[in-house]
This record gives structure tokens, sequence and C-alpha cells, in this order.
């Protein structure tokens, strides 16, 4: 392995052939020349022409605070949320770009709600008074996905996003995930900010109601937690929510107690090494991150890029962050079989995924 100094994207395609994503926002993870194109076509207001110059809007380099930083989706969003061509054309791109990145396998989350435009922001459908609604945009990603993978070789499930300051649009997302579950929606996921007043206690106890009736229903849980929010959050996630994974979960480790039963039950991490250096969930940078105790003490996580729209990053960035925060090669093709393990995939598509990377990193 060259130092991780030098490491390149081509390097770590060539070393991890393989990869497996549990961790990416399908809002997040737009290409920018397609933000272009569809603002153009819709005759929608952009700040810039061009992709150079779009980054300087959408895209996060400094750390950030993580509710500022998710501001920045307001700015392109309208130009795909809204309507069926848009969304259906993410869908269908993600799966390229999965493909390229080597990924076998991935989960790919987003909310039903702002992809429908609930939130009210000009898109093309509510300038032509037209109407979208959640279920639609369910149906647009699962085709998207579904031609998407069978072109480009990757198998793609998704996860429908509960949203901690919107509890009025968690039932349907439980019944969503319910009513989809054949064609590949796989868990349901909160995300959102984890603290401060835009999330209130009555905010928290009718998502927790909705997590019940997700687990009563068979729904797997999964949730953001402990990414800036305390350790606490990953606590009510696990143990109040059923949350069987953790998106990101840094911050559990600031209770020792928490966080080794959290690992001794097994609960999968989900990090996003670049996503942490930036919206403040690694508040220690590249030093003792948190993600290298978690190699350390045994914990089963795996490497995601989280929204590589925000953070101009691939899953192959991730991985070359992993390294410069002390983690080995070892430790990541572990990752990934952990990935595997932790996955929502078929018994029979977990054994298809060991073979192949059984193949290409030996046994583990």
């Amino acid at each position: 392995m060259d130092s991780a100094a030098s490491i390149t994207r081509e390097d770590i395609l060539k070393q991890f052939p393989i990869k497996v994503e549990l961790h990416v926002h399908l809002e997040g993870a737009v290409r920018l020349e397609t933000i272009l194109d569809l603002g153009r076509q819709k005759k929608i207001d952009l700040p810039a022409g061009t992709v150079d110059e779009l980054k300087k809007y959408v895209c996060v380099y400094k750390a950030s605070d993580l509710t500022k930083a998710l501001e920045n989706f307001y700015i392109f969003g309208p130009t795909f949320a809204g309507y069926h061509e848009g969304v259906y054309r993410v869908a269908y791109e993600f799966c390229e770009d999965a493909a390229k990145q080597g990924v076998r396998y991935s989960e790919v989350r987003y909310s039903p709600h702002f992809l429908s435009n609930s939130l009210g922001v000009q898109t093309y459908a509510a300038s032509t008074g037209g109407s979208y609604t959640p279920r639609d945009v369910v149906t647009s990603v699962n085709q998207g996905l579904a031609d998407g993978g069978k072109k480009f070789g990757v198998t793609v499930r998704s996860i429908l996003c509960c949203v901690r300051h919107h509890p009025e649009w968690s039932y349907l997302v439980v019944e969503l995930c319910k009513e989809f579950a054949a064609q590949g929606v796989v868990a349901m996921d909160i995300a959102g900010p984890e603290i401060g007043s835009i999330v209130t206690d009555t905010d928290q106890s009718l998502h927790l109601a909705a997590y019940k009736k997700a687990n009563t229903l068979g729904v797997k849980c999964i949730a953001h937690a402990g990414e800036v929010g305390p350790a606490e959050m990953v606590r009510m996630s696990v143990y109040d929510y059923g949350a069987r994974r953790v998106g990101h979960g840094y911050r559990c480790e600031e209770d020792e107690e928490l966080f080794q039963r959290v690992v001794k039950d097994g609960v999968h991490f989900e990090t996003c090494p670049i996503s942490s250096l930036k919206t403040g969930g690694a508040p220690n940078g590249l030093d003792k991150h948190p993600i290298v105790k978690m190699a350390k003490d045994g914990a089963s996580f795996s490497i995601n890029s989280d929204d590589p729209t925000l953070f101009d990053n691939t899953l192959s960035d991730d991985y070359i962050c992993a390294l410069k925060m002390g983690l080995t090669k070892q430790d990541i093709v572990k990752s990934i079989f952990n990935a595997v393990k932790a996955s929502f995939a078929s018994d029979a598509e977990k054994q298809q995924l060991f073979a192949e990377l059984q193949a290409a990193y030996g046994d583990q």
C-alpha cells in the first residue's frame, strides 16, 4: 500500500475493486452537470452557469455547522425535486456513478417528501401546477434504480427517510416502506438536525411512535444519531427506536459504557470520513478520529460517501481519508465485509457478495 499521503483515486480502485456502500443520500449524490442541465430545461434560476462556479455555492470545503451545510440543498434541490423525469434521472445516474466506484451493492436513502416538493420550494411541477406525491417519488426512484442497476451491473436498494423537524411526515414514510418492500425499499431512516430549537420534544415523541409502528409492521429501522448530537441520541435510536444501524454515531464514544454496549450488541456504524470532518462530527479532525477507535475496539462499521454533491467527494476519496486517519488496508477490507453483513440484502444477494469479496480480498 502506498503512503496515505500519496495514494490516488486510481490506486483505491485497483486495491479495493469491489465495494459496498450503505450510507449515501440520493438528494446529495446528484451530478453538478445534471443540476445545470435540469435547471436550464426547467428555467430554474441557479447562482452559476458552470460546474466550477456552481461548486462555490453548493460544495462545502471547510468545516461547517451541519445545519448550515444542509441548507445548500435548497439551492440545487428544485432542479430535480417535484417531477418524475428529474427524480428518475437522478436515480438512474446514481447507479452509473456507483458502478464507476466499484460499488457492487448500495443502499441509497432519500426523503420522499423532499423529492415531492413537500417543502414548497419552487420546482417545475409547482410552477406548472402539477402534483407529484411522495408515493410518486418512490415509484420514480424505484424505476430509475431498477433501470440503472440493470444497465450498469450494480444492485441498489433504497431507504426512506423521516425528517426530524417534520414529524407529520413519518407515518406515511412507514406506510411507504411497507407498501414498496417488494420493489426494493429495504428500511426506514430518520435524518435532519439532532439537537436545537428546530427539533422539539413533541417531534421526538411522534417519531418514536412512528418507529414503534414500523417495528410492529416488520419494517427494518436505522437512524442518523450521534453525528453532532450527544451520545444519548445513539442510545435512544438503538434502544428506543429499534435501529439496527446508526448513521455516523461518532459522539457515541463520549459515553464509553454506552459505546461498548452498542459494540457488544452488534450495532453497525455507517461512517462517512470526509463529511465528518466538514460538519463537526469529528471535532478532533484526523487526530484521534472516532473511526480509528471503532476499528481498534472491533466495532462493526462501514465507510461511505454521505453527500458527494455537497462535499465534492467520491467513495474512493473517503477510503483515502480513512487511510490518512490511520486505518489499515485490512481495516478497510473488514469494513466492506461488515457492510455486507449489516446490509438489508437478501440471503442470496449476501451469499453472492461474500463470494465476490472473498475472490477479491481472501477469506475474512
